[in-house]
């Protein structure tokens, strides 16, 4: 444990204060993130760094699919929430698929 607190604290601050680079290298740390922390980081990596946005949204969203039973209309929806982020809405709809 560092000085700062338990490393998933650290994610999630970091996450909240929209740095990009401390949330990446604190997943990394943790070795394995939820499905919804993956997405956090999808969501800023979308509203940061949207060049990179296509890898990370094609990661998580396989996650999706082998962590969650979704319909086809469910996983295009998902799809279309992806490609729309870093909208707030969009954003909400993904997170709503992995409550």
């Amino acid at each position: 444990m560092t000085a700062q607190g338990h490393p998933r604290a650290i994610f999630r601050r970091a996450i909240e204060r929209k740095n990009l680079l401390v949330a990446q290298t604190t997943a990394r740390e943790l070795g394995v993130v939820g499905l919804d922390e993956a997405l956090e980081l999808v969501v800023l990596t979308a509203e940061l760094e949207p060049h990179r946005l296509d890898g990370y949204g094609r990661r998580w969203l396989s996650r999706l699919a082998d962590e969650r039973t979704l319909t086809l209309g469910e996983l295009d929806l998902a799809v279309t929430a992806l490609r729309a982020l870093p909208s707030s809405r969009a954003a909400d709809a993904l997170r709503q698929l992995v409550r």
